[in-house]
């Protein structure tokens, strides 16, 4: 894979040049620094310009021109890293050497983007009242179904509980205490800061011809002024402040069975050894089926119908989420802690990292080896690390992690919270 960047009229544009693939993503990407204020706002925009281009003002008419395009393939993302917020929106589309007629779609992508970021529909200068309307309505739908399902449910109250109900420092859109406040001249301001003040960053991956592309973006994307927006790479959790005595939440309804969550704080900084080591460590707790948590709680002492565990950097926690009868709670719970003690301890085999190493490596190259899997990775190494994303540095990065490092890593872990979500019956009373 070639990767090389350049400056174009005030955009960086990053070229990733892979010819195995049939098809070619052309990504608009726009940084910004993250606002409580505007969170819902800035959730609110993909859909928003989606919905209402001026070009193709309905879904069937915007579907329709997507096959025109040979089955291109329009997708918005919204990436959230620690103190950055980034709204990406790409095309997916064939490239002209396996098309029988050789039509060249690069141009129309880059059109059909324009269309889509810098033509919706206004009125009077604002984003029209009925695309705002939509979007109110949906996330409305959306928190309604925060409380009717009971998974979801649980993740957020845990999430509030281990954050102290932080609302800067929770992310989850939409944010209730503000849609209040949400209306067409916040979304539409929110609009313009993300076409005028954003850092934008264009990232074009395939097997394509970047002279082509160095004219198009010159002809017909209007010259910005340079921003830069500062990188995570020296982000870090410290305001994780670590709790001397766990909290012990308990929320009963009508279920049935608990769900619980083990919430571990940590502190480390993006692109550290640790943090590495942490992701790796992640893998050998509960990451996957062969992890310690599934092997013995699950499957060994079957105590629990499921067990995993995820490390968040963005929040600095790493949790476990698990589900078992009221009965069995406090024995899954007090094996969890024994098994991350003996982990502190460095009680884990060679043969656990060297599987848990696999695992990770091949859970990037999967992602590496599919377009949008590797612009995926390139915004996020680009938003964290300020550097492109390479597959070969991430493996090595991974191999070199010793067990030293993995015990560690193990003794930033701290229990902060644990939340239960158990049913109503005579061991709760």
């Amino acid at each position: 894979m070639d990767y090389y960047s350049k400056t174009i009229n005030g955009i960086e544009v990053n070229y990733l040049k892979i010819n195995k693939h049939k098809h070619i993503i052309v990504a608009y990407n726009f940084i910004s620094l993250y606002d409580y204020q505007t969170f819902n706002e800035r959730n609110m925009i993909p859909n928003i310009l989606e919905n209402n281009m001026r070009k193709y003002p309905t879904k069937d008419k915007f579907n329709l021109h997507l096959d025109m395009l040979y089955g291109a393939i329009f997708k918005a993302d919204i990436y959230s890293r620690g103190n950055l917020l980034a709204n990406n929106f790409y095309l997916k589309f064939v490239n002209k050497k396996y098309l029988r007629d050789q039509i060249n779609l690069t141009k129309d992508a880059f059109m059909f983007l324009n269309e889509l970021i810098y033509n919706p529909k206004t009125y009077n200068n604002y984003l029209t009242q009925k695309s705002v309307n939509d979007q109110l309505y949906e996330a409305k739908d959306i928190l309604k179904t925060f409380n009717q399902d009971k998974p979801t449910h649980a993740y957020i109250n845990f999430k509030k509980a281990i954050l102290n109900d932080n609302k800067k420092r929770l992310k989850i859109y939409p944010v209730e205490q503000k849609l209040k406040d949400v209306n067409k001249i916040t979304i539409t301001k929110s609009y313009f800061d993300m076409l005028n003040n954003d850092q934008m960053k264009i990232f074009v991956i395939g097997d394509f011809d970047s002279e082509e592309i160095d004219n198009i973006i010159k002809s017909n994307l209007r010259p910005r002024k340079i921003t830069q927006i500062q990188t995570l790479k020296n982000f870090n959790n410290n305001n994780n402040k670590i709790n001397s005595n766990v909290k012990d939440i308990k929320e009963v309804d009508e279920l049935s069975i608990s769900r619980l969550y083990l919430g571990y704080k940590v502190n480390v900084n993006f692109n550290s050894r640790l943090y590495f080591a942490l992701n790796l460590l992640n893998i050998i707790i509960g990451g996957y089926s062969k992890s310690k948590l599934f092997s013995v709680i699950r499957e060994e002492l079957n105590l629990v119908y499921f067990i995993y565990s995820s490390y968040n950097h963005d929040t600095g926690i790493l949790y476990i989420n698990f589900e078992c009868e009221p009965v069995d709670e406090n024995k899954a719970i007090d094996q969890i802690k024994s098994i991350i003690d003996a982990v502190k301890h460095g009680e884990f085999s060679d043969l656990e990292i060297i599987r848990a190493k696999d695992y990770l490596i091949k859970q990037f190259k999967s992602r590496a080896d599919s377009l949008s899997g590797l612009l995926n990775l390139s915004i996020l190494a680009d938003i964290e690390e300020n550097q492109r994303f390479d597959l070969d540095k991430t493996i090595n990065d991974y191999k070199n992690i010793t067990k030293a490092d993995l015990v560690e890593a193990s003794l930033l872990l701290s229990l902060d919270t644990i939340y239960r979500y158990t049913k109503k019956d005579d061991y709760n009373d």
